[in-house]
C-alpha cells in the first residue's frame, strides 16, 4: 500500500487505499478474537481433562456449529476481500 500512496496522489486511489487499510484492521481484530476465543476454549478442555482423566478419552465433545459458521462468514469475506486487493494492485502497481 505504501508504494501505491507514494506513486499516486489520485483522491479516489488514496480513499481506496485507506478502505483497505481498514479492512486490514477489521480482519486483523477478528483473527485476535478467534485465537482469543480459541484459548479460552482450550482452557476449558484442560480442566475439563484435569478434572475427568478417565473419562476424557470416552467421551464425546459437542461439535461448535455457532463458531463453524462465524469463522466460514469470516472466510468468505475475507477471501472477497483479498480478490478485491489484488485487483487493486494489479490495476495501479
Amino acid at each position: 500500500m505504501e508504494e501505491v500512496v507514494q506513486r499516486y496522489t489520485d483522491k479516489d486511489v488514496l480513499k481506496r487505499v485507506e478502505h483497505f487499510q481498514n479492512q486490514f484492521i477489521i480482519q486483523r481484530d477478528q483473527v485476535d478474537r478467534f485465537l482469543h476465543d480459541i484459548t479460552i476454549h482450550e482452557d476449558a478442555l484442560a480442566k475439563e481433562a484435569q478434572e475427568n482423566p478417565v473419562a476424557v478419552d470416552r467421551r464425546l465433545f459437542k461439535d461448535h456449529p455457532a463458531e463453524r459458521e462465524r469463522f466460514d462468514i469470516f472466510n468468505e469475506l475475507y477471501n472477497k476481500m483479498k480478490k478485491d486487493y489484488m485487483d487493486f494492485l494489479r490495476r495501479w502497481m
